[in-house]
């Protein structure tokens, strides 16, 4: 006789139904209508339904949900794993995989699970989280009502100021018009003035013209002696007079000339646009960190006897990466045996082991950078200034940006071209390199209408100050030193070929080469101390820690940042906190505040973290 179950909704209400199908989603049974109303629910429309009759059980208590084996279906299970962290049967348990794994019984340690700790925390859980997940689609909802009105105060500020322009453009012109009567009436005046001068003295010449025929004819000697005294003084101001004519005999012509703010407007292809401010919104999340971080912290990933109640999670994930972690960190650090320095300009490429790196840095903030144009934003230089605030280079922008650490922008300095790496000279002095111009330039952050141009053979790139000089990164010449008058002062022989950073601390020189993916470090003199390539890399900025080590940013692949020992003879894997970030770019480190800047998502996003 076959094996009936009854329906277990029907059970929790005091009903007794005969079970015709299995959810393997919710793991019971159910009646015809329980099954109907179980397939019509959202979130059970696409659960699985098995019928009683396929199912071989075994004898268990009918008031019990039972639970088969994932990898066994014929099989109930019976223990629960607390290494893999899921339930297993009896066969489970004598296969390779869970032999020697630590398990418990169920039967034993899990009564009582549907009144435990575990079902009553989530239940609280899953109502906290819906009750807050309503309060902010309140908020949304009202955010979205209240964008409307604010389009209706758009509109009604641009009609607005069309009105206002259209009354100040008239009042311009009948201003112009004013000005043209008045100038009008000057330029004529001048004219004629210059005009009867003219008559009068040619006048006066045809009149001695007139006298010496008069003299010719009938005049004495004593008369044209006198006549030609005194005529003779008199045409000799009149050919002085001729003589300076050509600097006050000019051509008038009027022109209109529309001021070059007028003419921009009338260029321009936008009047505005829309600027969004992003206000965080104050909502009362449940606090349940202690409750979530249970599974991961393997504080209670079976079934807890003292609970007894218990807590499947799918954690294997999570496990896996802190079981790796775990390892690595415990792992003993056998040194390299270190490399001499290479003079001569040898080079020595030396193959590191990958090491555990103990975490010292921990998130701060992030944000994605603000724009108001419609490029993309390519942060390829950043720098965290000693009062806490950022400076970024917008490679795709042509601007300088200083903001927050939150990301406000507090200023903007406009540049003549694409940048892309920057160095802080002194507090009122930046340079910042134009890749593609044959100079950098010179930003005053005190005196913002200052502006200095220096300029080179070749476009450059990365650029880093060392001592009083600066080191630039400069298109087929090589790495250049020179002072901030531009002058080279040496000549680093080495290939840069696009978009490569250097970086200086104390005697050493760092530079990520992009020929063939290497990290190489000089000595002041330009010699080759080490150069350092890892599998699959795309090494991009550099800075450094005060002990001496070097960070640089793996672009390529992961790990994303790589620390170099002071020697180069080890390097050791990227921190949990940088497992955030995606093709990061630039990097620099504050020593004063101890802090550091990472752009990532191709200099989109911001990550600020602290030491």
């Amino acid at each position: 006789m076959a094996t009936t179950f009854p329906c277990n909704n029907c059970a929790g209400q005091g009903k007794n139904k005969i079970a015709v199908g299995w959810c393997d989603k919710c793991m019971k049974f159910l009646c015809t209508p329980c099954k109907k109303r179980h397939q019509k629910l959202k979130f059970s429309s696409n659960h699985s339904f098995m019928p009683v009759e396929d199912y071989h059980i075994f004898s268990l208590r009918k008031e019990r949900p039972i639970m088969f084996c994932r990898t066994h279906p014929s099989k109930v299970i019976s223990m629960y794993c607390r290494f893999h962290n899921h339930t297993i049967c009896d066969l489970c348990k004598k296969d390779i995989t869970h032999f020697n794994c630590k398990t418990l019984d169920i039967n034993s340690d899990g009564t009582g699970a549907r009144n435990s700790f575990a079902i009553n925390d989530l239940n609280q859980r899953l109502r906290e989280s819906s009750l807050t997940f309503g309060k902010i689609l309140k908020n949304r909802n009202r955010n979205l009502k209240a964008l409307d009105r604010q389009k209706e105060t758009i509109v009604n500020q641009v009609q607005s100021f069309r009105e206002n322009m259209r009354k100040a453009i008239e009042i311009l012109i009948k201003k112009l018009l004013e000005d043209v009567d008045i100038d009008m009436t000057d330029y004529k005046t001048r004219l004629q003035t210059q005009i009867d001068d003219l008559k009068e003295k040619r006048k006066a010449i045809a009149s001695h013209l007139e006298m010496i025929e008069e003299l010719q004819l009938v005049g004495s000697n004593a008369e044209t002696v006198n006549f030609i005294q005194d005529c003779a003084h008199i045409q000799t101001r009149h050919e002085r007079y001729l003589l300076s004519l050509p600097e006050s005999v000019k051509d008038l012509k009027l022109d209109l000339s529309i001021k070059e703010s007028f003419q921009k407007l009338l260029n321009a292809e936008k009047l505005g646009g829309i600027r969004l401010t992003e206000t965080e919104v104050e909502i009362d999340v449940p606090k349940n960190t202690d409750r979530t971080q249970i599974p991961y912290s393997a504080h209670q990933l079976g079934f807890d006897p003292h609970l007894c109640s218990p807590v499947h999670v799918d954690m294997d994930i999570l496990t896996v990466r802190e079981n790796e972690y775990n390892n690595y960190k415990n792992r003993t650090l056998s040194p390299i045996t270190p490399k001499q320095t290479v003079k001569n300009r040898q080079e020595n490429t030396v193959s590191f082991e990958r090491k555990a790196l103990v975490p010292t840095f921990y998130l701060s903030s992030d944000f994605v950078v603000p724009t108001e144009e419609k490029n993309d934003v390519m942060i390829t230089g950043v720098l965290i200034l000693d009062d806490g605030n950022l400076l970024l280079a917008d490679g795709k922008n042509k601007r300088l940006l200083n903001c927050t650490e939150e990301g406000s922008v507090l200023d903007v300095y406009p540049l003549k071209d694409e940048p892309f790496d920057f160095t802080l000279v002194d507090s009122n002095r930046v340079f910042v390199t134009l890749p593609f111009k044959k100079y950098f330039q010179v930003v005053y952050p005190k005196e913002k209408e200052k502006r200095k141009i220096v300029e080179l053979t070749y476009g450059c790139f990365g650029i880093t100050k060392m001592n009083k000089l600066l080191i630039v990164a400069c298109k087929t010449e090589g790495l250049l030193v020179i002072d901030h008058r531009g002058q080279i002062l040496n000549t680093i022989i080495t290939p840069v070929s696009y978009r490569n950073y250097v970086h200086s601390a104390g005697n050493k020189i760092y530079f990520t080469n992009d020929d063939d993916s290497s990290f190489i470090c000089f000595d002041s003199s330009g010699d080759i101390i080490y150069k350092f390539k890892y599998n699959g890399s795309i090494f991009k900025g550099i800075t450094s820690l005060p002990e001496g080590k070097v960070l640089v940013i793996n672009y390529g692949s992961s790990p994303h940042v790589l620390e170099i020992s002071t020697d180069g003879s080890k390097f050791l894997i990227d921190e949990p906190a940088f497992e955030c970030l995606s093709l990061p770019y630039a990097i620099n480190y504050n020593k004063t505040l101890r802090k550091l800047i990472i752009s990532s998502e191709c200099g989109k996003r911001i990550f600020v973290y602290r030491q």
